[in-house]
C-alpha cells in the first residue's frame, strides 16, 4: 500500500487558534488596565487652578506657597553659562517661588513649575540653552535659605526660596505660573502674573 504525501498545512492554518485566543486576551489587557488607564489620563489631569496673583500665599498639598516675582532677566554668564550665549529671538523669564518650611521634602522635590504664556503653552523651567538650571521640577533653592528637612519643623528656616527659569520667544509675554504636585492633582496653583 503506497501513501500519497501530504501537502504541509499553510502558516494562517498551523497558527488559527493562536489568531484566534488573540482577541480576547488583548480584550482582556485594556479591560483589566482601563481603571488605571483612566486614573493617570483623566483623574490626575491638572483642571482644578487654584488662582492668586503675584505675591499672594496660596495653600497647596499643605504647604504656603508664594511667587514672589516673574521679571525678563537678561542672559548673563551665571544665568547662560561662560562661553554660551542665548540665540537670538529668546527672553530669559525668571520666577522666584518662596514655599514655607513646614513643607515636605517631597512637594518641594515633586512639585513641577510652568511658565504659561496668553495662548496657554506651557513653557518649562530648566530649557537646554540656560546650562546648569534644574529641569521641571521646583529647584535651586537659594544658599541663604538653606533647608534642613531632618530638621524638627519648628527649627527650619523660613521660608526657603526656588528659582526657575523660563525661555520664550522674544515677544511673547507670560501670563501666569503653574504649579502643579501630582498627589495633590486634579488641583493646580496658578499664579497670574
Amino acid at each position: 500500500m503506497t501513501s500519497t504525501p501530504t501537502r504541509p498545512r499553510g502558516w494562517w492554518r498551523r497558527n488559527l487558534w493562536g489568531l484566534i485566543a488573540v482577541l480576547p486576551l488583548t480584550a482582556a489587557v485594556f479591560g483589566v488596565n482601563a481603571g488605571l488607564f483612566i486614573e493617570r489620563n483623566l483623574t490626575l489631569a491638572p483642571r482644578e487652578p487654584i488662582e492668586a496673583p503675584v505675591g499672594q500665599p496660596v495653600v497647596y498639598a499643605d504647604a504656603d506657597v508664594r511667587l514672589v516675582s516673574l521679571t525678563a532677566v537678561e542672559p548673563t554668564v551665571a544665568v547662560v553659562g561662560r562661553g554660551n550665549t542665548l540665540p537670538a529671538g529668546l527672553t530669559i523669564w525668571q520666577a522666584v517661588i518662596d514655599v514655607d518650611p513646614h513643607t515636605s521634602e517631597r512637594l518641594v522635590t515633586g512639585c513641577k513649575v510652568f511658565l504659561e504664556d496668553a495662548q496657554g503653552r506651557l513653557f518649562g523651567n530648566g530649557p537646554t540653552e540656560l546650562k546648569g538650571t534644574e529641569g521641571s521640577f521646583l529647584g535651586g533653592l537659594s544658599a541663604d535659605t538653606p533647608v534642613d528637612f531632618d530638621a524638627p519643623e519648628s527649627a527650619r528656616e523660613a521660608p526657603f526660596t526656588s528659582t526657575s527659569y523660563f525661555v520664550l520667544p522674544t515677544g511673547t509675554q507670560p501670563t501666569a505660573v503653574r504649579l502643579t504636585y501630582e498627589p495633590a492633582l486634579p488641583r493646580y496653583i496658578r499664579f497670574v502674573a
